[in-house]
C-alpha cells in the first residue's frame, strides 16, 4: 500500500474511534492488515483502544507491547499501559504515567498526564518512592560514560545521583567534582567503618529506592523504568536486578551470546527493554548488572556490605536478609544494562570480599545405573557438570557402579589437582582411604544428600580429622538442624533445595496435554518395611518405632526428626554412638514405611473418589487398589528421569506426595511447573514461602484426603483458572533450575574456601 493509503486508513480509524464505532474500526483494521498493511506504533494505539472498548484486555496488552517494540518513545502507549494497570496495580500505573510524561513533548498532553498523576497521588493516595542512583567508581576511565548514560536515560526525570570514588584518577575526580547534578563521595580503599554503599546512600538520603550500579555499567533508555515496574509489580518485591551479558537467565543467554559486538548489544537493549508479560523470576539472592532496592528494605534489612565486580552484583547474605524481612529478590528480564568492557565469560562470580572467583576443578561421583534406585543421581550429576562447565569450570565424572569412566584419564585429571569433590549420599567418601586421598589433594568434599541424613552413616565424618574440608548439603531445613544437634563435628552443613530441569522448547499447551493426572514415583508395600524392622530390632524397639510411625501418620505435620527427638533421643535415653548407629537403620525404615503408607492413601483416595490417575514407576501392581479401573500404570519398572520428564509434560496435573520433607523441596514439583503443568502437592514450609496456594501451585492436605478428588475435579472443570496457575508456576519455577542450583552451590563452596 502507498503512504497515502496508510494515511487515509489511519484517519478513518481515528474518526471511527472518536465516534465510538469500535466494531467497524475493528473490521477496518483487520482488513487493512490482511491486505498487507504495515503495523506500527500508531496502529498499535488504535488496536489497543479497540481491544479496551471491546473488553479484550489481552488484545490491548499485546497491542501496547507491539507498539513499544516499534517505538519505545511513544508516550501515548505508556499512558495506555498505565490505564491497563490502573485497577490491578495503581503504583505501576503511576510509574507508566510518570514515564509517559518524561517522553512527552506536547504541552497540552503533558498537562493531561500531570493531572493523571495528581489524581493518583492526591485522590487515590498512591505512593511511589523516588529513585536515587549510587555509582561505585573503582575504575576511573569508565565513570564519565556511566554518568552520561544515566543522564541520557533519565533525561526529563528528577533523579539524584551519587558517585562513590574509591579508585578514581585525579582528572576524573576533578570532573566529577564539577558536576552540579551529582554528589561526589570519597571512599577510602579499606572502607573504614562504613561500606561504600552506606556512604553513597547516606549522601542521597534514606527516603528513596536506591539503584546500585558499578561505574563499568551503562544504563540504556527505559532500563530503569522497567526495573521500577518490576519492583512495584508486587508488594513482596524487595530487590530487582537487571540483565546484562554478565548477568542473564538461561532464557536470554543464547540471545545475548549471539550479540557479538557492542553495536549488536545496544540493539539488543532496545529490543529487550519493552513490556514482557512475566518479566521477573524469583531468585534467592540479590544479583544483576544493576540492582534496585526498595526504600523499606533498606530500612529493615540494612544496606548491602558486598560490592560490584564487572557490573555484576551477587550477595547471598543480603538476599537472605531481604527474605527474612518478608520480601523477595527478583531478576528482571526486560531491564537490560550494558557493560563497557563487554566480557564474554558469562557470570563473574564474586566472593563476599568482592574478589573474582577463579575457575575451579571439580571431580563428580555418582553410583547406580539407568534403572537402579539412584539412577536419578546420574542425571543430576550430568546437569550440575553441564552448568559448571558453562560457567567456566572444569569437571570429570566418575560412575562408581559401572566404572564407565576412563581410569587413565581420571589419573591424568587428578595429577593436575582437584579443588572440590561432589558426590551424592556419601558415595566415594565412605572409607578412610578415600578421605586420605581427598585430604592429600586438598580438595573440599561436598556431600549432597537426596534423602534425610539418618539414611547414611555420619559417624565417619564425626571421626575425621579434616572436617574443615567437608560440606554437607541437605534438602530440608529440618535435616540441617538434625545434623547440627547430633553431629556437631560437621562444621559446614547447609540447606540446599533441589533443582528443576527446563523443558526443551515450549511445553505442550495445557489443554493439549493428553493426560489429566500423573504421579511419577515408585511404590513398595509398607509391610515390607515393618518386616525389616522386626528382623533388625527386638520387640521393645519395634514397639517404639511403630508407635512413632503411628504418631506421625496421625499428625502429618510431624517430621521423622521431631518424632525421634521426642522419643529416641529424649532425656530418658543416653545419646551414645551405639544408639545413633541403631537409629540410622530404624529411622530409615520408619521413614520408608511412613512414605509408602501415605502414597498408598493418596492414590487410593483419588481412585475411590472417581478420579483417573496414571502412575509411572515400579511396584504399583502390589498396591491394594490395583484392581480399581481408575488406576492406570504406565510402567512396571523404574524409568530414567529424562523419560519421566517427558511423561510429566503430557499431564495437565502432576501429583506430588512429599517424601516427608516438611521444610524442604522436591524436584518433582519444580519439574511439573517447568512443563507448564499444575503442580498438586502436600505442602512444606519451604514451598509455601515461594509459591502461594492457588497462584502458582495447588496444595492438598494429607489429613483431609477426602477433599482431594474434588480439588482435581475443580481444576479440570475450570481450565482457564488451571492454565493461569500452570503459567504462573512455569514463570516462577524458572528461578529454581539447575542453573540457579549451581549458582548457589558455587557461593557455598567459595565460603568454605574462605
Amino acid at each position: 500500500m502507498s503512504r497515502n493509503d496508510e494515511r487515509k486508513i489511519k484517519e478513518l480509524l481515528n474518526d471511527l474511534l472518536n465516534a465510538g464505532n469500535y466494531e467497524k474500526a475493528d473490521r477496518v483494521l483487520r482488513e487493512y492488515l490482511v491486505q498487507g498493511g504495515q503495523y506500527d506504533d500508531v496502529l498499535a494505539i488504535y488496536d489497543g483502544d479497540i481491544g479496551q472498548n471491546l473488553g479484550d484486555s489481552e488484545r490491548t496488552w499485546a497491542a501496547i507491547r507491539q507498539g513499544l517494540c516499534f517505538n519505545p518513545e511513544n508516550y501515548e502507549l505508556y499512558v495506555m499501559l498505565g490505564n491497563y494497570y490502573l485497577d490491578d496495580n495503581p503504583e505501576q500505573s503511576w510509574l507508566c504515567y510518570e514515564h509517559a510524561l518524561s517522553c512527552c513533548q506536547e504541552p497540552e498532553d503533558r498537562i493531561q498526564i500531570q493531572e493523571m498523576l495528581r489524581q493518583l497521588t492526591e485522590d487515590c493516595k498512591v505512593s511511589v518512592n523516588r529513585t536515587a542512583v549510587v555509582i561505585l567508581c573503582h575504575e576511573g576511565r569508565t565513570v564519565k560514560q556511566c554518568v552520561k548514560s544515566v543522564r541520557g536515560a533519565l533525561a526529563g526525570c528528577s533523579v539524584q545521583i551519587a558517585v562513590v570514588a574509591e579508585r578514581c584518577e585525579e582528572a576524573d575526580r576533578k570532573w566529577l567534582g564539577m558536576q552540579e547534578d551529582l554528589k561526589l563521595v570519597e571512599a577510602e580503599t579499606n572502607q573504614g567503618k562504613m561500606s561504600v554503599w552506606e556512604k553513597g546512600i547516606a549522601a542521597i538520603g534514606e527516603d528513596a529506592d536506591c539503584l546500585l550500579m558499578d561505574s563499568a555499567a551503562l544504563m540504556p533508555e527505559h532500563a530503569l523504568f522497567w526495573l521500577r515496574m518490576a519492583l512495584y509489580g508486587s508488594g513482596e518485591a524487595g530487590t530487582a536486578g537487571s540483565m546484562s551479558r554478565c548477568a542473564a537467565n538461561s532464557r536470554l543467554s543464547g540471545l545475548i551470546n549471539a550479540a557479538d559486538s557492542p553495536e549488536k548489544l545496544e540493539q539488543l537493549a532496545v529490543q529487550l527493554n519493552v513490556p514482557v508479560r512475566y518479566p521477573c523470576e524469583i531468585v534467592p539472592y540479590t544479583k544483576g548488572a544493576a540492582v534496585l532496592i526498595r526504600k523499606q528494605v533498606l530500612a529493615q534489612a540494612g544496606i548491602p556490605r558486598g560490592r560490584f565486580k564487572d557490573a555484576v552484583f551477587i550477595d547471598w547474605d543480603y538476599g537472605r536478609k531481604v527474605e527474612e524481612a518478608g520480601y523477595r529478590n527478583l531478576l528482571c528480564e526486560n531491564s537490560f544494562f550494558l557493560n563497557q568492557r563487554e566480557k564474554r565469560a558469562g557470570f563473574s562470580y564474586v566472593s563476599e570480599r568482592g574478589t573474582k572467583v577463579r575457575s575451579r576443578r571439580f571431580l563428580l561421583f555418582y553410583a547406580g545405573n539407568e534403572k537402579g534406585y539412584y539412577q536419578d543421581t546420574k542425571y543430576f550429576t550430568e546437569e550440575i557438570s553441564k552448568e559448571l562447565c558453562r560457567k567456566g569450570h572444569q569437571t570429570f565424572i566418575c560412575d562408581l557402579a559401572r566404572g564407565s569412566h576412563d581410569s587413565d584419564a581420571l589419573e591424568a585429571y587428578l595429577a593436575k589437582g582437584v579443588d572440590a569433590v561432589l558426590t551424592f549420599n556419601g558415595e566415594a567418601i565412605q572409607n578412610e582411604e578415600t578421605w586420605q586421598l581427598w585430604n592429600q589433594l586438598g580438595a573440599l568434599v561436598v556431600n549432597i544428600l537426596m534423602d534425610p541424613p539418618f539414611h547414611i552413616d555420619l559417624r565417619p565424618y564425626m571421626e575425621s580429622p579434616e572436617l574443615k574440608q567437608y560440606l554437607l548439603l541437605c534438602p530440608d531445613e529440618n535435616h540441617v538442624e538434625y545434623v547440627k544437634r547430633y553431629f556437631p563435628q560437621v562444621k559446614h552443613v547447609e540447606f540446599m533445595p533441589h533443582g528443576g530441569t527446563r523443558a526443551e522448547g515450549k511445553p505442550i499447551p495445557w489443554r493439549e496435554k493428553p493426560l489429566d493426572l500423573l504421579f511419577s514415583g515408585t511404590y513398595t508395600r509398607p509391610e515390607a518395611f515393618l518386616d525389616a524392622m522386626k528382623q533388625t530390632m527386638n520387640s521393645e524397639e519395634f514397639r517404639i518405632y511403630v508407635g512413632m510411625g503411628e504418631r506421625i501418620l496421625q499428625n502429618t505435620g510431624l517430621s521423622v526428626e521431631q518424632a525421634a527427638a521426642e522419643t529416641l533421643f529424649s532425656g530418658n535415653f543416653p545419646l551414645t554412638p551405639g544408639r545413633i548407629d541403631g537409629a540410622i537403620t530404624g529411622m530409615s525404615l520408619l521413614d520408608g514405611w511412613v512414605r509408602m503408607v501415605m502414597r498408598e492413601r493418596v492414590i487410593t483416595a483419588l481412585v475411590e473418589g472417581g478420579i483417573d490417575i496414571h502412575v509411572l514407576g515400579d511396584g504399583w501392581q502390589n498396591c491394594p487398589c490395583v484392581g480399581n479401573p481408575r488406576l492406570h500404570s504406565l510402567s512396571r519398572e523404574r524409568i530414567p528421569l529424562a523419560d519421566t520428564l517427558a511423561w510429566m509434560e503430557k499431564a495437565r496435573i502432576n501429583l506430588n506426595v512429599m517424601p516427608w520433607f516438611k521444610a524442604g523441596s522436591h524436584d518433582r514439583v519444580f519439574n511439573a511447573m517447568l512443563r507448564e503443568s499444575v503442580a498438586l502437592t502436600d505442602s512444606s514450609s519451604y514451598f509455601r514461602k515461594y509459591f502461594p496456594d492457588g497462584d502458582s501451585i495447588v496444595y492438598y492436605s494429607l489429613e483431609n484426603l477426602e477433599s482431594l478428588p474434588e480439588t482435581v475435579r475443580l481444576l479440570l472443570s475450570h481450565p482457564e483458572q488451571a492454565e493461569i496457575i500452570a503459567r504462573n508456576g512455569y514463570r516462577k519455577a524458572g528461578a529454581f533450575t539447575w542453573e540457579h542450583y549451581v549458582d548457589d552451590l558455587l557461593i557455598k563452596i567459595e565460603r568454605c574456601f574462605g
